[in-house]
């Protein structure tokens, strides 16, 4: 009766032995004459992400492609696509990709950033800052901007954040940084996942009569966590358990061959 229990316990170590980790990573590439951007999904982890669903929110673009479905995204290895946008005002853009996929069971969102140009590579010199300010599973992102220009301008402030994630003002749309000056802004946010960390950005948005410009600052928030979701596990679970079911492994043999000598030899 030694020998099944011995059997069952080596099986329970061996599927406590496995952890397995999804880690995307996204990235975009545009051709300034060419109304296409292009994204591109790759997964660095050891297990695979599976009903993965890509949106496209490309700021100041009709994106007339914009949802993707990838039914499966093995360990190390990416998926590319291509987003066909309607022509818009010259100079640069600021938009994201949501991704959102299972893992286990669960199902996981990711935000990645995009900065991409149309007839022409434009740079504006207001200037963004943020600091986070985090009380448990609630955090507020204070931003500030700058206008060191001799011109008043009407701005549109953006934030991002992957799903789930519950922002009451998620934009500042229309407001006037006066020339020379700057001017804060407030976002709250509330129902970050207690043990994780997640990225978001803000998002800066101008024109003038010629040209349009945008900027992207990036912050972290964690829920009540100091550990990203998305890093990398510790192997030393798996060597432990390892190790365990080689002992157990060899100490069943043992008895096994105990058994066979002693029933060979009555």
């Amino acid at each position: 009766m030694k020998m099944p229990m011995l059997v069952v316990l080596v099986l329970f170590m061996a599927s406590q032995a496995y952890a397995g980790t999804v880690s995307l990573t996204g990235t975009c590439s545009y051709t300034t004459g060419n109304p296409y951007v292009n994204f591109t999904l790759s997964n660095g982890g050891n297990e695979a992400a599976t009903n993965i669903n890509i949106a496209a929110d490309l700021s100041g673009a009709l994106v007339r492609n914009k949802n993707y479905y990838i039914g499966l995204l093995g360990s190390n290895s990416l998926a590319s696509m291509s987003f066909d946008l309607a022509p818009v005002g010259i100079g640069g853009y600021a938009g994201y990709f949501n991704v959102s996929y299972d893992q286990g069971g669960t199902v996981e969102d990711s935000v990645f950033p995009c900065m991409f140009y149309f007839g022409k590579e434009t740079y504006g010199r207001l200037v963004i800052n943020n600091t986070v300010r985090e009380n448990g599973n609630v955090a507020n992102v204070d931003v500030s901007v700058a206008n060191p220009t001799s011109s008043d301008t009407q701005i549109m402030l953006e934030i991002v954040l992957p799903e789930g994630i519950v922002t009451p003002v998620e934009e500042y749309s229309g407001a006037m940084i006066n020339a020379d000056s700057s001017k804060n802004f407030a976002f709250e946010l509330d129902g970050i996942p207690q043990g994780t960390s997640d990225t978001g950005f803000v998002m800066l948005s101008y024109g003038n009569q010629s040209y349009h410009f945008s900027s992207i600052s990036s912050f972290v928030v964690k829920g009540n966590a100091t550990a990203s979701k998305s890093s990398e596990i510790s192997l030393l679970p798996f060597y432990l358990f390892s190790s365990l079911a080689i002992i157990l492994f060899a100490l069943i043999l043992r008895i096994i061959i105990r058994d066979i000598a002693t029933s060979s030899h009555p």
